[in-house]
């Protein structure tokens, strides 16, 4: 009110009080909103470290991360067309792969990943699942390389896979010498194979067990062809390394990258999960 001039009317005062009134609420409304808001965010951060980074983090630094193998007797195929009195399933050796933690299904919650994975660390999870991919694939192509050699040496030999119709006759076990070349091959086998002669027959023994059976000539061409093998599949094998070790080090980095996240003390991104009007 300018000096000289009359009071203003108390309905224009009350006026003022109303719509200060009225700021002062709005003003305390979106406070409080902005506050709910952030402690969402907050514990949504929680969420995510807890039931996605850290989950993926501790698989992510497995330390083993090249796939194992193990023989074990055990079903080999099933044949429908038998009759009854058949048994339609055949036993056998059977490779076993025992593929590294990442590869694996992790428990965490779909929601969160997928909200990670589009909103949040795009990039991260991005990486994390070709890394992923990638040690899958690593480990199928070792598998097939044991199955190649596994398939040469049973073929070469023409003796009949173990365990044979004859349980006195000849047979070979494919898959432990095929182990045997592939250790050799990277780098890791100490198994070292020698031939025992029989009276009627010799085998192919690693001192502790016999893994072919036939006659002399068998046993010394066999030995010559794994060999060769081991030969032939050495380029093959250096392959495999290199591309382990470059599967470490995505390893190292990937499990700093998602160390750091985890640390962060702020949530990137927005998402549905956490709306600003929460109404």
């Amino acid at each position: 009110m300018s000096q000289g001039s009359l009071p203003d009317p108390w309905w224009v005062r009350v006026f003022y009080i109303f719509i200060g009134a009225l700021v002062s609420a709005l003003v305390g409304w979106v406070s409080s909103l902005y506050n709910h808001y952030r402690d969402s965010r907050k514990h949504h951060l929680e969420e995510l470290k807890q039931h996605v980074l850290e989950p993926l983090r501790a698989a992510t630094a497995t330390p083993a991360l090249a796939p194992s193998f193990q023989i074990d007797f055990g079903p080999q195929r099933y044949n429908p067309n038998v009759g009854v009195s058949e048994y339609p399933v055949s036993h056998g050796p059977v490779l076993l792969v025992h593929e590294p933690e990442v590869t694996l299904d992790h428990v965490v919650e779909e929601a969160l990943l997928q909200d990670a994975r589009t909103n949040h660390y795009v990039h991260l999870i991005s990486a994390w699942e070709k890394f992923k991919e990638s040690v899958s694939r690593h480990a199928r192509d070792r598998r097939e390389l044991i199955d190649c050699l596994a398939a040469d040496i049973l073929t070469f030999s023409g003796l009949p896979a173990h365990p044979a119709k004859d349980h006195n006759g000849p047979y070979v076990m494919q898959l432990q010498l095929a182990m045997v070349i592939y250790g050799r091959l990277m780098e890791f086998g100490e198994a070292a194979l020698r031939i025992e002669p029989h009276p009627d027959s010799a085998c192919l023994t690693n001192g502790g067990a016999n893994w072919a059976k036939g006659q002399m000539e068998q046993m010394k061409a066999l030995m010559q062809k794994m060999d060769e093998l081991l030969g032939a599949n050495r380029n093959r094998a250096a392959e495999l390394r290199r591309q382990f070790a470059a599967l470490l080090q995505k390893q190292k980095t990937l499990v700093a990258t998602f160390s750091y996240e985890i640390a962060a003390k702020r949530l990137p991104g927005g998402c549905d999960l956490v709306p600003f009007w929460q109404l």
